[in-house]
């Protein structure tokens, strides 16, 4: 019996460190979100990103929204953040993946039926016209899906961003999500954020991506362009028209779409052209503390490199926090590509 004992002894006093040190690990949060900060990013919640200011300044935002005894708490109901996605989210040069996926399916009508090749936009897709192509992104776009159905357009887009690679990091394209970025995403969900993906690009692609890649995004919180569709009802199925419903989210209309769709504004916004300075206005106006970030392309080394000068200006202006890919980044793709990568 002594012996006994002095065994379950042993093994109790061996024990109780482990369990010591764990309930002082999971205790020492001090509130429930320790337990749900317990996670991969319990250390570094923004691996990808330097320590510095930048990253400090998002960190210390999401623990104030946290905070119902700071000011810059935000109740949760209220927590939306807006994230462009060419160019925040996703590789956006050489071209955009929509446009590269929009000429494939030019391409492949052209092919199926001759007589298209002498007619635009199907020639300057075969042709690989660079200035035709630049200039009638709209008409390439709106012809490459005309008389398709959503289902169908849905496929082929799957397909298309899980087989085509991209020409400089020679990864598929849905792989050419920025890695801090999605760190990002993930962070932002953890402190209880809705996040809603605001781009020209046409809706159905953007699910197609968010169906494979972006699984923390939910398909309704896409706010994408959108063309007009006629509902079949022999199909049944949504049959896509000729033309972009207004307002589209190409040079402004965000800021509307996000008021249209949620009845109230973002207070995290995140975005790198003109295009987004309205969402980016709509957030600084917001009743709660926002933080707003422009994304700056300024690594032609590992990226690319086409600072939008007008918009960086205006951040400067406005106090607003620009991300500088070359000097706030340790790494653009994550371990999927080289960052050396060569044009």
């Amino acid at each position: 019996m002594l012996y006994m004992f002095h065994m379950r002894y042993l093994r109790l006093t061996a024990i109780t460190p482990l369990f010591m040190t764990m309930l002082v690990l999971l205790t020492g949060a001090g509130t429930a979100f320790g337990f749900r900060n317990l996670t991969r990013q319990s250390l570094d919640p923004l691996p990808s990103w330097k320590d510095n200011a930048i990253k400090a300044q998002i960190l210390t935002f999401l623990k104030n929204a946290d905070n119902p005894t700071h000011p810059g708490f935000i109740p949760k109901e209220d927590r939306i953040a807006a994230l462009d996605l060419d160019g925040t989210l996703i590789v956006e040069e050489p071209q955009l993946a929509q446009v590269a996926f929009a000429l494939q399916q030019l391409r492949d009508q052209a092919l199926k039926d001759p007589s298209l090749q002498e007619k635009q936009p199907w020639k300057a897709a075969m042709a690989n016209d660079e200035t035709y192509i630049r200039e009638n992104q709209a008409e390439i776009l709106i012809k490459a899906v005309e008389g398709m159905g959503l289902e169908e357009y849905r496929k082929n887009s799957e397909h298309f961003l899980r087989s085509q690679r991209h020409p400089r990091f020679g990864v598929a394209y849905k792989d050419t999500l920025y890695q801090p970025m999605l760190e990002l995403v993930d962070t932002l969900r953890e402190h209880g954020f809705m996040i809603y993906l605001v781009s020209g690009t046409q809706t159905e692609f953007i699910r197609a991506l968010q169906s494979q890649k972006l699984h923390s995004i939910h398909p309704h919180e896409i706010i994408g362009s959108r063309v007009a569709i006629e509902f079949d009802s022999e199909g049944p199925t949504f049959i896509q028209g000729s033309y972009f419903r207004e307002p589209d989210n190409w040079l402004t209309g965000k800021a509307e779409n996000i008021r249209e769709t949620l009845g109230k504004g973002p207070v995290f916004v995140a975005g790198n052209s003109m295009a987004d300075y309205e969402m980016l206005i709509y957030a600084d106006h917001s009743p709660y503390q926002s933080l707003c970030l422009v994304i700056n392309h300024d690594d032609a080394t590992r990226e690319y490199a086409y600072p939008t000068e007008e918009l960086l200006a205006l951040a400067k202006n406005r106090g607003w926090s620009v991300v500088s890919i070359k000097n706030d980044w340790t790494s653009i793709l994550g371990e999927q590509a080289p960052s050396t990568a060569a044009r």
